[in-house]
């Protein structure tokens, strides 16, 4: 078994140059600093093995008694090493601290997460290059986070221990399809691991814990116009230009690329209109796209009714570059659209007949009738007299 000194009996001397110096080993260490060298020497004996008074020993000459007859008990001063089985119980049974990133707290898409656990009284040689991560939760993160460990001291409260810091790019599938299909919160799990065993056993303990996700950029379609493009001769194309608004303050848009429109579909019962974009222009002041779709079929200005407005549905995946990372995010929308109704297109018979005016009925023999021809004689047969 291995022992450690817990406590011992000596005195420690020093030189000392300041008042504030004097006031805090006073009332700290419980030494009298201005008594007579005799009278020091006794105050500290009277402290005793069980005193927990401590302070800052820098530069201190320190005397050891080693007289271990009498009153000073060899296996008083010594306290056996805890064991291995003892160390696993303590890290299965501590309170972790769990930090997160100031910066980025949340997980984004396409954005490396960090976040970090304090463990108290892990000594520095079994911080860094000691530990590995192991049985990482499928689900979260897109292949395994990487694990890395330094000393860690709190001068304020004195305590110290191992900071382990945890780094991985978040899973993609998590952060596609519909907002309201998208998880708000990630539960991540794994087991941090001693690369070696110690004395047979491996040091281990295990992580379960919540972490925020973000759906930035978020994507909708906020309002839209009819207008009418001019053509060959007197056809027109329909255009319906809209907005699409972008929240992105957790992981910011890159407005100074256009984004791609991928399976733009309009479409009306089962009957698909053929559309196709003509402008796409960015707003980074308002944080929108201003996209105008045109339909590839233009039409006779007097075929379209104006006051016969029909809807269509709408629908479209926006492609959008994000400028923390090189990870496009894919942003479906849905809107409704709004063009005329087409008339029908006339036959040239039918435009003939509404043209030609029906002939007025002949009048009786010898009458005329105001506004009319005067009527035709009677046919003969020669032989009138």
């Amino acid at each position: 078994n291995a022992y450690y000194l817990r406590e011992f009996e000596g005195v420690m001397i020093k030189h000392i140059t300041s008042t504030e110096e004097n006031y805090r080993i006073e009332t700290e260490g419980g030494l009298n600093i201005n008594a007579p060298l005799g009278a020091r020497l006794k105050a500290n004996f009277s402290l005793g093995k069980g005193s927990r008074g401590s302070f800052f020993g820098n530069d201190w000459e320190t005397i050891i008694y080693s007289d271990f007859e009498g009153p000073y008990q060899k296996n008083k001063l010594f306290s056996p090493l805890p064991t291995p089985d003892e160390i696993n119980r303590y890290l299965h049974g501590i309170n972790l601290v769990f930090q997160k990133e100031q910066d980025l707290p949340l997980m984004i898409e396409g954005v490396e997460h960090k976040h970090f656990l304090i463990v108290e009284g892990i000594p520095e040689n079994m911080t860094d290059n000691f530990w590995v991560i192991e049985n990482v939760r499928p689900g979260v993160y897109d292949g395994l986070p990487s694990l890395a460990a330094q000393p860690f001291q709190d001068n304020d409260s004195r305590v110290s221990g191992c900071r382990f810091t945890i780094s991985g790019r978040p899973l993609g599938a998590n952060f596609r399809g519909p907002v309201e299909n998208r998880p708000s919160k990630l539960n991540v799990r794994y087991r941090i691991r001693s690369k070696e065993p110690v004395d047979g056993v491996f040091l281990s303990f295990d992580i379960d814990e919540e972490i925020q996700t973000s759906s930035h950029p978020i994507a909708h379609i906020s309002e839209g116009s009819f207008d009418l493009s001019k053509k060959d001769g007197w056809n027109f194309a329909f255009q319906w230009k809209f907005a699409i608004d972008i929240e992105d303050r957790y992981n910011p848009v890159n407005f100074d690329v256009q984004p791609y429109i991928g399976n733009l579909l309009v479409r009306r019962s089962d009957k698909e209109l053929n559309v196709r974009i003509v402008n796409v222009e960015p707003d980074l002041a308002r944080k929108r796209f201003y996209i105008t779709l045109e339909t590839q079929e233009s039409f006779p200005l007097g075929r379209i009714d104006n006051g016969n407005m029909l809807s269509y549905n709408l629908s479209l995946d926006i492609h959008l570059e994000n400028r923390r990372s090189s990870v496009t995010s894919v942003r479906p929308v849905k809107s409704i659209l709004k063009f005329p109704a087409i008339k029908p297109e006339v036959q040239e018979s039918e435009q003939a007949a509404e043209v030609q005016q029906p002939l007025p009925p002949l009048s009786g023999h010898g009458q005329e009738m105001e506004g009319q021809a005067p009527g035709l004689p009677s046919p003969t047969d020669g032989n009138e007299e």
